[in-house]
């Protein structure tokens, strides 16, 4: 199904989406300002979408957000096997850095079809 999500989505797309969850991934004190800006809807690539709405989950309940709790919320929410450390690995890759997030979320939303 991925492959499907991502020949749909658009370059831009998937890797603002793999940008933003890194970035969250990376400072979760970024998360706020990103839920202001995006909603899960405007993920196409289910895993990242899964991670976004997990994340919001841990924020939600004052819990630390990180890749291994995200991982963890992804499995119990959706019973994702998909979910893997080098996965996170990538996505904190694709982040480069937390301080572009906006940036990222603007992509995000200009690629957005409703």
């Amino acid at each position: 199904m991925e492959l499907e999500e991502m020949i749909l989505a658009s370059d831009q797309q998937v890797s603002a989406e793999q940008a933003i969850v890194g970035a969250i991934l990376l400072d979760e004190k970024c998360l706020t300002e990103v839920r202001a800006a995006v909603r899960p809807e405007m993920f196409a690539i289910h895993r990242n979408r899964e991670a976004f709405v997990a994340a919001c989950a841990l924020q939600d309940k004052k819990r630390r957000i990180d890749p291994v709790t995200v991982g963890i919320k992804v499995r119990e929410e959706n019973g994702d096997t998909d979910w893997t450390n080098e996965y996170a690995l990538q996505l904190m890759e694709a982040a480069v850095t937390p301080a572009n997030v906006m940036s990222h979320c603007e992509v995000l939303k200009s690629e957005y079809t409703t």
